[in-house]
């Protein structure tokens, strides 16, 4: 359990060192809903910047030497954020209208995690995370969180472990 936190916390170092020198733009723009934890806010944070670093680092060129299109990824984290096995709106902040609709129709599958790829007309990729646990508890929101980061890089969670989800972290960044 200490060793979880303390990786937790290196990251969270990471993130503050490398986002203040970092001048590398990459291909992977995120956003982040989560309600009233600044310690999960964080941390959620600083895993995204060090997968989107990892990204930037092994950025795949399109065929003509262009960067392909810019890929989102969408992550929220609360309480309700998931009933009757429908994405509620509180978790879609930034959505349009349409795409909130959209998203909301179709089944979850689950009541506590949603990873979910979609793909715009524009040819944008969004993943989108949703993490419904009580009381946001942080272990189980940066698990979700580290599914979705799964599924956004290899497109499934073959080889992903849930309970060590920190593990799986490591892993996806040596992949």
């Amino acid at each position: 359990m200490m060793l979880k936190k303390v990786s937790v916390l290196f990251c969270a170092l990471l993130f503050m060192g490398w986002s203040a020198n970092s001048s590398a733009a990459t291909n992977l723009t995120s956003t982040v809903v989560l309600r009233k934890d600044e310690k999960l806010d964080l941390a959620a944070r600083a895993l995204i910047e060090v997968y989107a670093m990892h990204l930037t680092s092994h950025e795949k060129l399109a065929g003509d030497g262009t960067l392909s299109p810019p890929e989102y990824l969408h992550f929220a984290s609360g309480v309700d954020f998931i009933k009757n096995q429908r994405v509620q709106e509180e978790a879609l902040v930034g959505f349009d209208d349409i795409a909130r609709e959209n998203i909301q129709k179709y089944p979850t599958n689950s009541d506590s995690c949603y990873v979910q790829n979609i793909r715009t007309d524009q040819d944008q990729s969004i993943t989108i995370v949703v993490g419904n646990f009580p009381d946001n508890y942080p272990e189980d929101s940066l698990a979700c969180l580290v599914a979705g980061l799964w599924w956004h890089k290899i497109r499934s969670l073959a080889g992903f472990d849930g309970l060590d989800w920190s593990g799986s972290f490591a892993r996806l960044l040596l992949k």
